[in-house]
C-alpha cells in the first residue's frame, strides 16, 4: 500500500516540480523525488511509535555530511556525488569500509558492528566519527559542501 502511494506522489510531484527547461538527467532528478519521498513516508510511518529506528539514527549521522540541497543542479549532480562517495570509499582502509557500507547501507547497529569486527562498541562509533568527518572534508574539497 505505501509503495503505490509512494509512486502516486512521485508522479505528482515530478509533475508539479520539474522546471520549465527539462532536467539534463531526468532519471537523477525522478530518483532524488522518490527517495525524498520514501524517507518521508518511512518517517511518517515511525513518528508514531515516537521512537527512533536504526534508520532512522543512520540517515541523521549522515545528514551533516551529505546535505540535500533543493535545487534541480541538486538532483542532477547526484550521480557525480555518488562517484565521489565510491571514490572516498575506495580510499579507506577496508575494516573501515566495511563498517561504513554496514552502518550507512545496510543500517546495522553500533552493536551489531561491534560484534562482526570484534571490537567495542565506542572504537566502532568512534571509527564511523572519523570516517564522517573524512568524507565531509573530501566533499567540501570537491565543492559539493559549502
Amino acid at each position: 500500500m505505501d509503495a503505490e502511494e509512494c509512486v502516486n506522489d512521485a508522479y505528482l510531484a515530478c509533475w508539479n516540480s520539474i522546471p520549465p527547461e527539462s532536467p539534463q538527467q531526468l532519471l537523477s532528478y525522478v530518483c532524488r523525488i522518490v527517495r525524498n519521498i520514501s524517507i518521508s513516508r518511512h518517517r511518517k510511518n515511525t513518528a508514531s511509535k515516537r521512537k527512533c529506528t536504526k534508520y532512522d539514527k543512520a540517515l541523521d549521522e549522515l545528514e551533516v555530511c551529505l546535505a540535500s540541497p533543493d535545487t534541480v543542479e541538486g538532483a542532477v549532480s547526484e550521480e557525480a556525488l555518488s562517484k565521489e562517495i565510491n571514490s572516498f570509499l575506495e580510499r579507506l582502509d577496508a575494516e573501515t569500509r566495511v563498517m561504513f557500507v554496514r552502518r550507512y547501507y545496510y543500517s546495522d547497529t553500533i552493536s551489531d558492528i561491534a560484534k562482526i569486527t570484534r571490537m567495542s562498541n565506542n572504537a566502532v562509533s568512534l571509527k564511523l566519527f572519523r570516517a564522517r568527518e573524512k568524507l565531509r572534508e573530501y566533499l567540501t574539497e570537491r565543492g559539493y559542501l559549502g
